[in-house]
């Protein structure tokens, strides 16, 4: 029904700008409660997100097995929440059963995948996997200072590989808490070309230049640093459309 749609857009404001848990969760329970199918369906994934941001994945576990079907959204958010509760044997369970589908149609096989890469990654340190589970968990909730302070506990003794990804995550937050400074200082930390964290450094770099700062010569240098370096790169031929832009 119309009610149903105008109660959907007004909760996912409440959810997804303004940040009212509570006041999301009323209205999106209040279509689950109507007679109309319409959104009612999305009103409980949502419910499943509200909890996991407030931090009630037991509930939220809860849920997810009296709703379940064989839907791959809540077979992605029961990983998820698999990984913020450190329960990394029972989610590589999980996760085979979607794998050994090898069904790439699933919208949420990517999001899975990361997950999974995760505990390759981390596979020798569970301490540090830990830590970077409970990192993501607070970044979930939107407690982005929190994430930050969590990911700068992980040591940089590690390999160089983890050392490259926490130190480009935390760049990337400190970015969008617009401390630009520390963002760049922590970026150049990133310098070797056998990280897989290089090209993302450069480019995520060029972009603060380019897009934030307007320093368009320091940003037309690292473009063309990034073209020099990494002609197979995915991101190649945009740059070069974006370099032919600031030419013009």
């Amino acid at each position: 029904s119309r009610d149903n749609e105008s109660t959907y857009y007004l909760a996912e404001i409440k959810y997804r700008i303004l940040g009212d848990l509570d006041g999301a969760e009323l209205l999106y329970n209040n279509i689950i409660n109507s007679k109309s199918q319409k959104f009612k369906s999305d009103s409980k994934n949502r419910i499943i997100d509200i909890q996991i941001s407030k931090g009630n994945l037991k509930q939220a576990i809860e849920t997810i097995d009296k709703l379940y079907t064989k839907d791959d959204f809540l077979t992605f958010k029961k990983i998820q929440i698999l990984f913020y509760e450190h329960k990394f044997d029972d989610l590589k369970e999980e996760a085979n059963i979607i794998f050994k589908k090898n069904d790439k149609n699933n919208k949420y096989y990517n999001d899975i995948l990361k997950i999974t890469n995760n505990l390759m990654l981390f596979h020798d340190n569970d301490n540090a996997l830990k830590k970077y589970a409970n990192a993501m968990f607070k970044l979930y909730q939107n407690k982005r200072i929190e994430s930050i302070d969590i990911l700068k506990t992980i040591s940089n003794n590690l390999n160089n590989q983890i050392a490259d990804k926490i130190t480009y995550e935390t760049a990337y937050l400190k970015l969008l808490q617009g401390d630009i400074t520390e963002s760049i200082r922590l970026l150049n930390k990133i310098d070797s070309n056998n990280s897989a964290y290089i090209e993302s450094s450069i480019l995520l770099k060029a972009e603060i230049h380019d897009y934030i700062l307007n320093d368009k010569s320091k940003a037309v240098e690292l473009y063309l640093f990034f073209i020099d370096n990494f002609p197979n790169s995915i991101h190649y031929d945009t740059i070069r459309i974006r370099l032919r832009d600031l030419a013009s």
